[in-house]
């Protein structure tokens, strides 16, 4: 799981809406009706998560920043396969990760 600082990931959402939403609009919402659906969606996923998270057995789940993630994507992948006991080839990881970010 990736967590991203809310007011980054609300910023986000509000360029999203501003840039591709639009083309698909029957009617156009309100700037209120915009914010209340990416408060309302945000909302919805956090609280399904919460939800899911105690599903999920203990091992099997990696929460990573998007800071960490974004600030050294090797490093970041190859902590994930240690954390979740996964075997992994460090250099076909960075390779994957690399082919990623092209």
């Amino acid at each position: 799981y990736v967590h991203r600082d809310p007011l980054a990931v609300y910023r986000s959402a509000v360029h999203m809406a501003n840039t591709t939403y639009w083309y698909s609009y029957l009617v156009s919402p309100s700037d209120e009706e915009i914010h209340e659906f990416i408060l309302n969606q945000f909302e919805v996923m956090w609280d399904e998560y919460a939800r899911a998270r105690s599903l999920i057995p203990d091992g099997n789940l990696v929460e990573i920043s998007y800071q960490e993630l974004a600030a050294d994507p090797e490093k970041a992948v190859a902590g994930i396969y240690r954390r979740l006991g996964l075997a992994s080839d460090k250099a076909r990881v960075c390779e994957r990760v690399r082919h990623m970010n092209e």
